[in-house]
């Protein structure tokens, strides 16, 4: 059964982590590009630091997503970040990386989703803004299926495979 819990350290959890952020089948989905060049592959100590100061983050709530007992990816809600583009107050911005290949395409996204969308409006969010890179072609049509509308498009926002792409901008009112 696929479920989320609030996060916590281990060396396992951060062993995965660093799999998963430079798994190139899935980076390029997951972190922004700023550079004309592959993204720099993550170390142990990067991961850690940043597993902690992402569950230190009073604004953020980060989960662990597991099939019963095995941890498959990782998601999490900010509460009115900076990088929102639609700056209404008690706006939640989402993310969720399906880390184990096993499982994309399999409908977790969907249950994930779901699951997010409810612990948004635990947080009294009033609405939810992502963004998706436009060659995430899976994860758009999902979006679209939820219910997410387009509300714009930035242009030249990551690189990959030797161009620049947009970052498409979705919202969904709760």
């Amino acid at each position: 059964m696929i479920n989320i819990v609030e996060s916590y350290i281990t060396d396992e959890i951060v062993k995965k982590r660093i799999i998963w952020e430079n798994d190139g089948e899935i980076n390029h989905y997951t972190t922004p590009n700023f550079k004309e060049e592959v993204l720099p592959l993550r170390t142990y100590k990067e991961v850690y630091t940043d597993s902690l100061m992402r569950i230190d983050e009073k604004r953020m709530k980060d989960y662990l997503i597991f099939d019963d007992d095995l941890l498959i990816g990782e998601c999490n809600i900010m509460m009115d970040p900076k990088l929102l583009y639609n700056k209404t107050k008690g706006s939640a911005w989402i993310g969720l990386v399906i880390g184990d290949a096993y499982y994309r395409g399999k409908g977790v996204g969907r249950v994930v989703m779901e699951l997010l969308e409810l612990e948004c409006n635990k947080l009294n969010a009033k609405r939810i803004e992502l963004g998706v890179f436009e060659f995430n072609i899976r994860a758009v049509k999902l979006y679209k299926k939820l219910g997410y509308k387009v509300i714009t498009y930035l242009d030249d926002f990551t690189y990959y495979n030797e161009k620049w792409h947009r970052d498409i901008r979705l919202e969904k009112l709760l």
